[in-house]
């Protein structure tokens, strides 16, 4: 069955709907991508009742208008390929422009597929808007929010990888706060040769598609926290 084209809604504000706290300055600016027109609707005018995010259009592949999003948040398990392909113009529209999937789907096939493309959250559609907002929210700050993704493959066996060692540890750490590649050589006093060369070693040792692949499965063995 062909996915329904992606919904992406201009911002609006419903005045009905009761206002969430805000400790943040500015939004985080949100584009919604989902095969559901009533679900992306709802979605929505659900954020809008958030003092903290804020709604921005994303018409399509070809058109962009409005801000620049910090947020692309996407159902890409549901989205039809043609559709994926507008989730993957929107994040390349900017530098700090960041994916979360939010879906139903559990499967590690989607989570893979949602790493490839690579997403920093994985929320899923049982979150409460409290939870989703914040996740958004963290996501737009730069971290990774992947908590619930922890147990998705627990009834497959594989065998134990290596022990990571404490600076390996520490990198991951710092990568799943959000920091890039120069904030964490700087905070580990590395250059950033020795760092990209530590990173490649953490992901081969963890047998990980990439480096944030390498996050979720030390969080997994129980090396990092999310």
């Amino acid at each position: 069955m062909t996915s329904a084209a992606p919904v992406a809604r201009a911002e609006r504000r419903t005045h009905a709907s009761p206002r969430l706290p805000s400790d943040t300055a500015r939004r985080a600016r949100v584009a919604i991508v989902d095969p559901h027109p009533c679900f992306a609707l709802g979605l929505e005018r659900l954020l809008a009742s958030c003092d903290s995010v804020s709604v921005v259009a994303a018409a399509d592949a070809l058109e962009r208008r409005g801000p620049v999003p910090d947020v692309v948040l996407a159902d890409v398990p549901a989205l039809a390929p043609a559709s994926v392909r507008v989730v993957e113009r929107l994040v390349c529209a900017g530098p700090t422009v960041r994916l979360a999937v939010f879906t139903s789907s559990r499967s590690m096939t989607a989570f893979r597929r949602a790493l490839d493309l690579g997403a920093r959250a994985y929320i899923p559609k049982t979150a409460t808007l409290p939870e989703l907002v914040d996740a958004v929210r963290r996501v737009a700050a730069g971290e990774v929010v992947l908590g619930p993704l922890l147990s998705l493959d627990a009834g497959q066996s594989a065998p134990a990888p290596p022990a990571l060692e404490s600076a390996e540890t520490m990198i991951l750490s710092l990568l799943a706060e959000g920091l890039d590649n120069d904030e964490i050589a700087r905070r580990l006093h590395m250059s950033g040769s020795s760092l990209t060369r530590r990173l490649r070693a953490i992901v081969t040792k963890l047998d990980a598609r990439n480096r944030l692949h390498a996050v979720v499965l030390a969080a997994r063995l129980g090396y990092i926290e999310l």
